[in-house]
């Protein structure tokens, strides 16, 4: 077999570093459901970032929004929405979600001194059982894609190689 074209080697990456990302989603998900009250915040972003990563790369390598299923396109884009506008970028007008609004000034006193904050939505459970399960699936479309592209571009693994009796004394 010739060696993979350019193509199938960017395809390989796409799948592969979607893959990565899907995982990580998923493996963040759990710590928050499991977590509670524990540091959600950077718990939530960490996995959302994660999620959005794979369609937000470029052209060549972006997963297109259409492998998403119909059942959580609602979910998708609240992602990429809160992805773009509050972690990527902090718009004064950060979106609402389901989960929450983003952006908005909150002043907290404590005796004598003032803080300024934004606020940041966190995923609350239901949300995070959600993008665990569609990151899960979006791993196993990402699998069968990523075996085929390795099927059709790239040679089979070596046979095994029989290991030779070893000789005492040498």
């Amino acid at each position: 077999m010739d060696t993979p074209s350019k193509d199938a080697g960017t395809a390989s990456v796409k799948v592969t570093v979607a893959g990565s990302s899907f995982i990580q989603t998923v493996r963040a998900c759990e710590a928050l459901l499991q977590l509670g009250a524990s540091a959600p915040e950077v718990v939530s972003t960490t996995a959302l970032v994660f999620y959005a990563r794979p369609f937000k790369q470029d052209s060549d390598v972006r997963l297109d929004k259409a492998l998403v299923p119909a059942e959580f396109t609602d979910l998708h884009e609240d992602i990429i929405r809160y992805r773009d506008k509050v972690i990527a970028h902090r718009d004064v007008k950060g979106p609402e979600t389901p989960w929450g609004t983003a952006n908005d000034v909150v002043f907290c006193w404590a005796g004598s001194s003032m803080q300024i904050e934004t606020t940041s939505p966190v995923l609350d459970f239901g949300a995070a059982q959600r993008l665990s399960i569609l990151a899960a699936a979006l791993f196993e479309v990402r699998d069968s894609q990523l075996l085929s592209l390795i099927q059709q571009n790239f040679p089979p693994p070596p046979k095994p190689r029989r290991s030779l009796p070893r000789c005492l004394g040498h």
